[in-house]
């Protein structure tokens, strides 16, 4: 209705190039399909390891990471796992439990 998924990516496509190299930026969702989005906008711009690259043709590794077939100057990788409510803030807030 909102288009806040597309706002989400284009926010995030907007942001990342904006950033010096090693900066990281926040995006704090609250329910599943933001994550979901997040995700896939994290896989669909991230970078193989060398160790991958190594191991797997070039055809295979551009199937597995669609950056490698584009001309972004960037690529991002996710920093630390995804934060999720623990057990005592869904007991006192349950509508922390949304996000996970």
């Amino acid at each position: 209705i909102h288009h806040e998924m597309e706002q989400l990516t284009a926010f995030m496509e907007a942001a990342v190039p904006l950033l010096k190299v090693g900066g990281r930026a926040v995006v704090i969702t609250f329910k599943r399909p933001e994550a979901a989005a997040v995700k896939s906008f994290l896989r669909d711009n991230e970078e193989p390891s060398a160790t991958l690259a190594s191991l797997v043709g070039p055809h295979r590794l551009r199937e597995l990471y669609p950056l490698l077939q584009t001309s972004k100057p960037y690529a991002v990788q996710q920093a630390c796992p995804a934060l999720v409510p623990t057990a005592a803030e869904i007991a006192q807030n349950r509508r922390s439990r949304s996000s996970m």
